[in-house]
């Protein structure tokens, strides 16, 4: 999907100042970073308000398989 926005002056010296660091290659891959950022805490914190249940050798299974799909992802 691709969405055009526009960034106030101090917004986009910001951005500039954080490819500046190298850390990422374009404006596109720093919002991304910071939009699954405030996605995860989302997640969490919705998790946080749902019922606690023991984790099985399955949950964390599959826990251990989604970040390593996820690390792979960002190589």
């Amino acid at each position: 999907m691709t969405i055009t926005i526009e960034l106030s002056s101090e917004v986009e010296q910001w951005v500039a100042r954080k490819l500046g660091s190298g850390q990422f290659a374009s404006p596109a891959d720093f919002i991304n970073a910071r939009l699954t950022q405030d996605w995860l805490e989302d997640k969490i914190e919705e998790a946080l308000l749902e019922p606690a249940s023991p984790l099985t050798k399955d949950d964390w299974a599959d826990a251990r398989r989604r970040l390593e799909e996820s690390i792979q992802k960002q190589q």
